[in-house]
């Protein structure tokens, strides 16, 4: 029987809120360029930049291992700073059978929740990938105060 399982972390950021979620929003393919160790590639496959429906593939290293991930922006709250992915292909999807993300940028700190369907018992809980999360949010926001 598949088991639902939400996690989520806050990661504290001295860089402006609004500077912060615009990267998220309309820029997120220059993770590449900012932490070319971390993240292989990225690219828009559909829509637009900073537009609800607009599908993005990420490449990128978790831990040891190499990981692809297909993400769709099923929505945006600008007034609350609320950005919701949904996971629509990738490595993950042997283990979870449903992937969703909530990234909300508040003033100091930025709020990452993920919320999977395991696809089996074994499969673990998503930490890793919310660890990574979390490292990326504390990479971007020191990047973000210098430049």
């Amino acid at each position: 029987m598949a088991q639902l399982v939400k996690v989520d972390s806050e990661a504290q950021i001295k860089s402006t809120p609004a500077k912060f979620y615009n990267l998220l929003k309309n820029d997120m393919t220059r993770l590449v360029d900012m932490f070319p160790g971390k993240f292989e590639s990225a690219q828009l496959l559909e829509g637009t930049d900073g537009c609800v429906g607009n599908v993005k593939l990420f490449k990128f290293n978790l831990g040891e291992r190499r990981q692809t991930m297909k993400v769709r922006l099923n929505e945006i709250n600008d007034e609350e700073r609320i950005l919701i992915y949904e996971s629509l292909e990738g490595n993950h999807t042997k283990i979870y059978s449903s992937f969703k993300s909530t990234i909300t940028v508040r003033d100091g700190s930025v709020k990452i929740g993920m919320e999977v369907e395991k696809a089996n018992d074994s499969a673990p809980n998503p930490d890793r990938y919310l660890t990574f999360a979390v490292e990326t949010v504390k990479a971007v926001d020191a990047y973000l105060l210098n430049h």
